[in-house]
């Protein structure tokens, strides 16, 4: 499967993995109680390379994620020094994964597998 990141390079990703919901949990909040639903997804992504100063974004499905609900992204292994990430609910059942690079030259990402964990409040 070819997609592109936020820069029109084009990056690599293999056939997304399947991870079931978690069970929701209900919490007492101060005005009642609030249910808490964690999804999760994980894919194979590998970033096209990304020049310095810039940021690149791939996307994993997670099935459930809604605009607004908190997430966040962990990859299987530590990506190369420079890189920094963050994670968002971009629209959905969509997390995206923005990588920036600090660094003063390109870094090329080795792929990796990624997680994304959603925790949806109602």
């Amino acid at each position: 499967v070819q997609v592109t990141d936020a820069l029109g390079g084009e990056a690599v990703r293999d056939a997304p993995s399947t991870l079931r919901p978690l069970a929701p949990t209900r919490v007492r909040s101060a005005d009642g109680y609030t249910t808490i639903t964690e999804y999760r997804g994980s894919d194979s992504l590998n970033f096209a390379s990304i020049a310095a100063g810039t940021t690149a974004e791939l996307s994993i499905a997670v099935a459930g994620a809604a605009v607004g609900d908190a997430c966040v992204a962990v990859p299987s292994n530590a990506p190369e020094a420079g890189l920094g990430w963050n994670a968002y609910v971009e629209h959905a059942d969509n997390v995206t994964i923005r990588m920036w690079n600090v660094t003063a030259g390109p870094i090329n990402p080795a792929a990796n597998t990624w997680t994304a964990y959603v925790r949806h409040m109602s």
